[in-house]
């Protein structure tokens, strides 16, 4: 969705294009780290709450 509203921006000019690329490329680096950090938060729940076993 994020490269899909990246692409269709190339064609336009002007500073709310400029603001809204800004945007999404922040967008696109926030969801980067906020899917490192539940991984890593995944691995350390893992580590520390035990497993029902059956």
């Amino acid at each position: 969705m994020i490269d899909e509203l990246t692409r269709q921006l190339r064609i336009h000019r002007g500073v709310v294009a400029r603001l809204a690329r800004e945007l999404l490329d922040r967008i696109r680096d926030l969801t980067v780290s906020i899917n490192t950090l539940e991984s890593e938060l995944r691995i350390l729940v893992r580590r520390r709450v035990p497993f029902p076993r059956s």
